[in-house]
């Protein structure tokens, strides 16, 4: 704005004088800073009852705004809970840490000109005694088909426990399990092959994990004649015996054959096995009959043997 000033001069003559313009704005410059932690948080492992500090170093400008957060959950203060700041330090104070205070923690820092952000982990032991093993369970050896029992003793009062073969959880209504005064059974009570391996029990509380493992072998052999069939000769009419013995485990399964052809019990042919002992009787033989080739075969998971001998008819010759 020209602002025109009348100034008096002597001869009564009036001169009027241009002043310079006048400036009527004012520059202003802020300073700002992205926040940043100086220090961040660190993870602390702590135990059920104790008073725990979180705390961290940060600028920006301006001194940007801070919010605790436990697993995203934004923390508000209460008894106890404290948020605390101090110049560039900023500390999170929790009394009576509890089981469920075992959590993430972060805090962010923002401002207008943005924010960041660190975290930690807590972690609580809870108080008492974490589970232990009185006995362990044992390596075992079972007959196929037989029962597997596994037992041990733990203490420490396990909110869980887990049965594992060979590394996997076991599951199925073929697997019992049992938890009594400290006692932990596991029972399959018919042993199948596949149920060889290594079994793990794994107890587990707030205060820790404890394991213990075992072998377990199931036991089986395949068919063998620890005494073979031998040749029979008898008269006509008469009845043939052939008789052998047979191992394995489980116990065998038998067929016999005449020739290739299997055996039916009946009138004509019967047959036993008792005691590892096989028998089989053939009733009034016939000069057709003669001679016949006689088999016995034993079978079980684990394979199979044969036994075999021949039947000669004793002729009458007038």
């Amino acid at each position: 704005m020209l602002h025109s000033l009348p100034v008096l001069i002597t001869h009564n003559a009036q001169v009027t004088f241009d002043e310079e313009p006048i400036k009527t704005v004012e520059e202003i410059s802020v300073e700002v800073e992205i926040p940043r932690f100086i220090e961040e948080l660190t993870d602390q492992e702590v135990t059920e009852g104790d008073t725990v500090t979180l705390f961290v170093k940060v600028d920006g400008k301006p001194f940007p705004e801070l919010t605790w957060y436990r697993d995203g959950v934004e923390i508000q203060p209460d008894d106890r809970h404290t948020i605390d700041i101090r110049g560039n330090f900023a500390a999170l104070i929790m009394n009576d840490i509890q089981p469920e205070d075992d959590a993430e923690y972060s805090i962010t820092a923002s401002n207008k000109a943005g924010k960041a952000t660190s975290k930690c982990e807590l972690f609580v032991n809870p108080l008492g005694d974490a589970p232990s093993f009185i006995s362990s369970i044992s390596d075992l050896e079972v007959e196929l088909e037989s029962p597997i029992v596994l037992q041990c003793q733990v203490r420490g009062t396990p909110k869980k426990i887990t049965w594992l073969k060979d590394g996997e959880e076991v599951d199925g209504d073929r697997y019992k399990t049992n938890y009594e005064e400290e006692v932990v059974t596991l029972t399959i009570e018919q042993s199948i092959p596949e149920d060889e391996g290594e079994y793990t029990i794994k107890a587990i509380n707030d205060k820790g994990v404890a394991t213990s493992s075992a072998e377990v072998l199931v036991h089986i052999e395949a068919p063998v004649f620890t005494t073979q069939l031998e040749d029979v000769v008898i008269e006509l009419a008469d009845t043939a015996v052939f008789r052998c013995k047979v191992t394995g485990i489980p116990k065998p399964k038998l067929q016999w054959y005449i020739e290739d052809t299997p055996v039916v019990e009946g009138p004509k042919y019967s047959t036993a096995f008792e005691d590892n002992v096989a028998t089989l009787e053939i009733k009034e033989v016939s000069m057709d009959e003669s001679p016949m080739f006689v088999t016995c075969k034993a079978e079980n998971v684990a394979g199979e043997a044969r036994s075999s001998a021949e039947l000669t008819v004793e002729g009458i010759y007038i």
